[in-house]
């Protein structure tokens, strides 16, 4: 539900690094991709993606441009034309991954209505109950940024954050051990 460029492209980069593994997993397979954005911005980008990843699994003239839709830069509009897919469309799962907000509802209700396995990762916390109500896993903040590193098992993006965990756990210790001191003296 956002571009490039803008407030919400942490989310945006998020998707689009768990697009590329998905993208691989369907070349290798030979199973079709159906991918929906709402920024134009967006569209080349995830073009690229799908392409690299046939040309990564041998198969280059599999790529088909039309596997990424442009659906609407309206959040209302494009949740809609999703909903239009999730229903007309037999689908194995849904991913979203990205910036939502109400919108979310339309998407992620048919889905559920469909039986249909759902994956979905959204950072605004009006979302995510909406997202907790209806999906069968569910990627928190910032769960859904390190989901790309999580599926792809890079060495040095599983390094980074093994290391921003533990940063966050001396800095917690670090506040534990002041307070302790304060209260002590």
């Amino acid at each position: 539900m956002a571009g490039v460029g803008g407030a919400t492209t942490a989310e945006t980069w998020a998707g689009l690094s768990v697009l590329e593994k998905l993208a691989d997993e369907a070349a290798g397979c030979g199973t079709p991709l159906k991918v929906t954005v709402s920024d134009p911005t967006v569209l080349p980008i995830a073009q690229d993606i799908l392409w690299r990843a046939y040309t990564r699994n041998g198969n280059p003239e599999g790529y088909d441009p039309t596997q990424v839709h442009l659906v609407s830069p309206d959040a209302m509009a494009y949740a809609a034309g999703v909903a239009g897919i999730l229903e007309r469309e037999t689908l194995t799962a849904n991913v979203m991954i990205g910036s939502f907000g109400d919108e979310y509802l339309l998407m992620g209700e048919t889905g559920a209505r469909r039986g249909v396995r759902q994956i979905v990762g959204a950072a605004d916390p009006r979302t995510l109950t909406f997202v907790y109500a209806s999906a069968d896993e569910t990627l928190m903040g910032e769960e859904m940024f390190a989901g790309g590193a999580y599926t792809r098992r890079l060495p040095i993006q599983i390094a980074s954050l093994l290391a921003e965990d533990w940063a966050r756990w001396a800095v917690a210790a670090g506040i534990l051990v002041i307070a302790v001191l304060e209260i002590a003296l």
